[in-house]
């Protein structure tokens, strides 16, 4: 017996670009993807624009560049290669987001990026460099962030303290790291 179905038959390596109609979209992507391991695995992905795409999870490479948990790559799947060039974040990323000034604000299990501490929180430049105005100290994952219209960053995850304040799993941020005190909901969830 034959298997008709295309998508069956296409080896994805953890991304790929799906058409209006459902049927994936040849003209994304380029060499193998993510690398190829089963425990490998793209958590989030959050798109600038008609610019770029930035992509994060679990993973050490895409195409064939090292590539540690974070990839930024353009609107055909090529690996941006001046981005994120260095050792990233050293674990897993569960959120990114991106704002209207091109910063990306990343969130995760990790505790350094590029070799510098980052407690599972921090902002990078359009570049994927540390973005000097941002400092914030999250004690334990952040799983989610959202942006306000008025460019506050909500946070979301597993965590009690944020910037040695209690903050039970949600917390609201400034640009700049320092927390938004007058959000508070109690004891958290």
């Amino acid at each position: 017996m034959q298997n008709s179905d295309p998508l069956s038959l296409t080896l994805r390596n953890n991304i790929v670009r799906i058409n209006y109609d459902g049927s994936i979209d040849d003209t994304f992507g380029y060499g193998n993807g993510m690398n190829f391991s089963p425990e490998n695995i793209v958590l989030t992905i959050s798109a600038k624009d008609d610019r770029c795409i930035f992509v994060g999870g679990k993973f050490l490479g895409y195409e064939t560049y090292h590539r540690n948990n974070a990839v930024r790559m353009d609107y055909n799947g090529k690996t941006l290669s001046t981005v994120y060039s260095f050792h990233g974040p050293n674990n897993i990323i569960y959120s990114i987001t991106n704002d209207r000034n091109d910063n990306i604000f990343i969130g995760g299990g990790f505790t350094k990026y590029n070799d510098i501490t980052k407690n599972h929180l921090t902002k990078l430049t359009s570049d994927g460099l540390l973005n000097s105005d941002f400092s914030a100290n999250v004690n334990y994952t952040v799983r989610s962030i959202a942006l306000m219209s008025d460019d506050k960053v909500i946070i979301g995850g597993d965590f009690s303290t944020v910037n040695s304040k209690s903050y039970s799993k949600i917390a609201r941020l400034h640009q700049n790291g320092s927390l938004d005190t007058n959000f508070r909901v109690g004891t958290g969830f």
